[in-house]
């Protein structure tokens, strides 16, 4: 999850320079120019933490930002506060279709983020 916040703000600095210039076609083209440079850094720091499979970590991600992509280019004439909602929700339910997000995972992070004693105040 940490390296996922990485990949977030990358692609929100990309989006931010490229989306007003461009709109449509320059979302598309920040979210995989985010998953291209963002997949060594991940694989690399993904590998020191712990053998990890390529496909798992970094080829699921790349598809369904393809698929995500794909979609703002076929609609880039349309209205962006109707495709980029919708392109992104295809990019999480890819994320949880290829298992590249698992629920379990995501349990146990709420776990680990919540505080084990509820804040006391007064």
């Amino acid at each position: 999850m940490k390296l996922s916040v990485g990949a977030l703000l990358l692609a929100v600095g990309f989006n931010f320079w490229l989306a007003p210039r461009w709109g449509a076609l320059g979302a598309a083209a920040a979210m995989l120019l985010t998953e291209l440079l963002w997949l060594p850094v991940r694989f690399h720091l993904a590998r020191r933490c712990v053998p990890v499979a390529f496909w798992r970590s970094l080829g699921k991600p790349c598809l369904c930002a393809a698929v995500l992509a794909l979609w703002l280019w076929c609609f880039r004439h349309g209205n962006l506060l109707v495709h980029v909602p919708i392109a992104l929700g295809l990019y999480v339910a890819g994320l949880f279709a290829t298992r590249a997000v698992i629920v379990s995972e995501l349990r146990e992070l709420w776990r680990a983020l919540r505080p084990a004693q509820p804040l006391a105040f007064g």
